[in-house]
This record gives structure tokens, sequence and C-alpha cells, in this order.
């Protein structure tokens, strides 16, 4: 029997490197890969699937079943578990289909002498998940930066501006 530890890294081997997060930006797809543990006899490791575009979201997906199964008919004593969950989709999709909430947001900067900025987000946030819920919640920021990580801060300058932008969505 192959070790199970050899094998999870025998996986992570088959996906695309250049699909790691450090090596993409902006509207790129990747494929982070957030927690490992294993022994001899049991491996896992955990992924998050992000992409802006649907189809080649699925082409990214099909990269991890295809790696599974190279794993399985290499190794024929093996056992690969592999679950994809969809997680957080782009909810451009949404606003697509139903603008008014980028709309709303665009006349309230307006009104506040605010130029916007469209940046696209690299992880899932809750805008996603409500909007795909049917109630379209586009991304406003806080004014933090290097989420999740041991440099994670607010400025409180910008985050003020914030507050008085959330006030001004809710008057109009």
């Amino acid at each position: 029997m192959v070790n199970a530890s050899t094998l999870a890294f025998e996986f992570d081997r088959r996906l695309p490197p250049f699909k790691r997060p450090e090596y993409t930006e902006g509207h790129e797809g990747f494929n982070p890969l957030v927690s490992m543990s294993g022994a001899c006899d049991k491996a896992t490791l955990h992924y998050i699937i992000r992409n802006h575009d649907s189809k080649k979201l699925e082409a990214q997906k099909k990269e991890f079943v295809d790696a599974a199964k190279v794993i399985e008919e290499h190794y024929p004593s093996a056992k690969i578990n592999l679950t994809i969950v969809d997680d957080y989709r782009n909810m451009k999709e949404v606003f697509d289909k139903d603008p008014r909430a980028v709309d709303h947001i665009k006349a309230t900067f307006a009104k506040l002498g605010i130029t916007p900025k469209f940046n696209p987000i690299r992880g899932g946030t809750d805008g996603a998940t409500f909007s795909f819920k049917g109630c379209p919640t586009p991304n406003l920021g806080t004014g933090s930066y290097n989420h999740h990580g041991r440099y994670e801060y607010l400025s409180v300058s910008e985050f003020n501006t914030m507050v008085k932008i959330v006030i001004a969505l809710l008057a109009a």
C-alpha cells in the first residue's frame, strides 16, 4: 500500500503550478491549498478553486478530477475521495442581469463626489453569497487590507469614508 501523504503531495504536484495564487493576479483563476493533514494511511487536502469566468472555473474543476484519475490509475490500491463544492461565484453574473444595486451605489457615490473603483476581489465574500441567494449585494469594502493574514489592517480614514457612504446609501 502506498503512503497516503505521498499520494497527497503527488496529487498537488499534478495540478497546474501556474494557478497558485502567487503566480496569478486580477481576474486570473487560482487554486490555493488552504489546509492539509495526513498520516501514512490517510491524507486530506483542502483547496479553493476560484475563477471570475464560469467556463474557466469548470475547466479548473476538471483539472482536479483529472489529477485524481491519474493517481488512481498509477496506484490501483489508492482510493481518492474528491469532493468539489461550489462556493463563492463571481457576483458580476447577478449584476449583469439586474444592475439596480450597482446603479444605486454609483448614484450615491456621485452625490458624494466620489469616483467608485471596481476591482476584482480574489477571495470569497458575503456579498457573493447573498447575491446568489437573491439579494444582490455588491462589496463596498471597509478600508481594510491584507485580509486574513498577519499584516491585516484597517485605515481609519477609509473606514470613516465607508461609514459616510453606507449612511448615504441607506438615506437614498
